[in-house]
């Protein structure tokens, strides 16, 4: 047995529909959390069989962050043993005697499940049960109810200390509600995206370009095939993508020195296409093959390039997950669901070149600044912020960058400044009147 070898007894520890599981001190419930989430996730997978996880590693590198290391997979019946090992750092364990417990989901119905989901997420729900019952009452006002609740808010604010105010953004609470939670593709929303932009704007960015190029691909060809696990284009397909898409500086040219033939899941960006048209209602996979939806065919034509645009952006950032960008598992609510305040932000304070670090002490919603904060490695959230938010608008074509040693871009590489382009404010409009007038 390696040294470095965790062994878990998942019997020891209560089930979570017992009084003894909630009165688990912290720090002993986050650790059976940990080992139940990989007890749970790999009961419900063939046993004999390692697979990448959801999970990532929690172990502390040099007692400063966690390793974010993807952790594997493998449940086997003799002996019925779980394990488990990250792939960066190597820490490795298994868990034994997990059979019958509360986080054993094999052979078990559908129903039995989702009640034992419920069961588990109760702990960790119990805080949002009061915000849930506020919503309900909330949704029940009228624009009037809402505002003089908003109003009292402002006022309160107002009568305390500046510390009480934690934004720096001119908003009143109204404001900022109808720009979180507007619909932004109607034109007298806070913040608004525009659907009629020429097809000479935005021909050249990268998700309209290359979107419109297989659309067109396969409206020539009637068809594409896919590949039956993954559903992946074959490699004459990706083949061909590579030469007719435009690509960031220097990303394809690295894809090809790493795979002499890649496929769709080498070249990542090209993946992210194929599922965002797909997210979009653009396509559709049958029997084997990818077609062209009929009800979205006149999104093609260049006098509608607008309309694909806009239906591209509100897909990306509404829909899809944006850690799907980089190939990550994690999801980002607050973050996610914040963009068009991030936005508006954005357009306030990157009107002239400006570093990243500015903009991610600047452009967030605390409670998005601090979700990334728990991600990010030693909480540096200035890599997950060009990530998964700042690079996918440099794709549309609304932002650029720069390296202030001049030095050449790369597109594995991350700028340190940034400004908004003039597409920028072509594409999105604010209707956002002064606080005080």
């Amino acid at each position: 047995m390696s040294s470095k070898e965790t062994i878990v007894d998942l019997s020891k520890y209560p089930s979570p529909d017992t009084p003894e599981y909630e009165n688990l001190p912290d720090e002993v419930f986050q650790k059976l959390d940990l080992y139940a989430s990989y007890t749970l996730e790999a009961t419900r997978e063939p046993t004999g069989q390692t697979f990448t996880s959801f999970f990532y590693c929690e172990k502390e590198v040099d007692g400063k962050y966690s390793c974010e290391g993807e952790i594997s997979l493998i449940r086997y019946d003799i002996p019925k043993e779980i394990h488990w090992k990250c792939e960066n750092c190597g820490d490795q364990g298994k868990i034994i005697n997990f059979e019958g417990t509360f986080w054993d989901f094999s052979n078990l119905s559908q129903e039995e499940i989702d009640r034992r989901m419920d069961i588990i997420g109760v702990r960790d729900d119990e805080s949002l049960e009061l915000m849930d019952v506020f919503d309900d009452v909330f949704d029940e006002m009228n624009e009037k109810g809402k505002n003089d609740f908003f109003s009292a808010i402002d006022n309160l604010a107002d009568s305390m200390d500046d510390d009480f105010d934690e934004f720096d953004d001119g908003l009143s609470t109204s404001q900022r509600y109808y720009l979180l939670e507007g619909n932004w593709k109607n034109a007298d929303n806070s913040i608004s995206i525009s659907d009629d932009l020429p097809f000479g704007k935005v021909k050249d960015t990268f998700f309209l370009h290359n979107a419109r190029t297989f659309l067109l691909y396969i409206q020539d060809r009637g068809k594409l095939p896919v590949t039956k696990s993954l559903r992946n284009l074959n490699l004459n397909v990706v083949a061909d993508f590579i030469d007719l898409f435009i690509w960031p500086e220097g990303y394809i040219e690295e894809v090809k020195e790493m795979y002499k033939r890649p496929d769709e899941e080498k070249v990542w960006l090209l993946k992210v296409v194929h599922e965002l048209l797909d997210m979009a209602g653009l396509i559709h996979v049958k029997k084997g093959y990818i077609y062209l939806t009929k009800k979205n065919t006149h999104l093609i034509k260049e006098e509608n390039a607008g309309k694909l645009f806009q239906l591209l952006f509100d897909t990306l950032f509404n829909k899809m997950n944006i850690a799907f960008l980089t190939g990550g598992n994690r999801e980002y609510p607050y973050f996610q669901d914040s963009i068009p305040y991030t936005l508006y932000k954005l357009h306030k304070k990157a009107q002239k070149w400006t570093s990243l670090k500015e903009m991610s002490e600047k452009i967030l919603l605390p409670i998005a600044q601090e979700e990334l904060s728990d991600y990010a490695i030693a909480g540096d959230i200035n890599i997950l912020l060009y990530y998964n938010l700042l690079r996918p608008l440099k794709l549309f074509g609304l932002l650029e960058s720069r390296f202030s040693n001049n030095q050449g871009y790369l597109f594995t590489k991350i700028p340190d400044q940034l400004r908004l382009k003039p597409l920028f404010h072509d594409f999105l409009t604010f209707n956002i009147p002064d606080k005080n007038s």
